[in-house]
């Protein structure tokens, strides 16, 4: 069980830099107006936005460990209840419990930190001249 709960840990640390992978390009699209446009018209054709596509799969890969760690919790608080007092039985009930409560919030923290860039990147920009008066996109000439 220790190596379950080791393992989904490892993935989802692992596979995390690969959903947040294709945020740097988006990044740098901002810094050209002529490269903004482009996307805006690619946006307006019905495809989907590549904030909109991150979004989902963080989504899927959110909801698929979120599934597996309330699994764990729920094999662990067997284990637990049928440990008879053995104390090796509860101590490997009660890592695996904390394995899959660390693994939600790392799970919670990603989906945090990842909808926090998106939005950040996202956001319209003042053109070239202007400053922004309050809030993105509020500029004057």
């Amino acid at each position: 069980m220790k190596k379950i709960a080791i393992l989904i840990a490892s993935l989802s640390l692992l596979l995390m830099p690969l959903l947040v992978a294709a945020i740097p390009s988006t990044t740098y699209a901002d810094a050209n107006s002529d490269v903004r446009q482009g996307i805006d018209q690619a946006n307006s054709s019905g495809a989907p936005s590549v904030d909109n596509i991150i979004a989902i799969g963080l989504n899927l890969f959110s909801f698929v460990i979120g599934v597996v760690a309330v699994i764990m919790v729920m094999i662990a608080g067997f284990r637990f209840i049928t440990a008879n007092g053995d104390a090796n039985q509860v101590s490997g009930a009660r890592t695996a419990i904390i394995y899959a409560i660390v693994g939600l919030a790392v799970v919670a923290l990603s989906q945090i930190i990842v909808q926090f860039t998106l939005h950040k990147v996202t956001l319209p920009k003042c053109p070239p001249g202007q400053t922004q008066i309050s809030k993105p996109g509020d500029c004057t000439p």
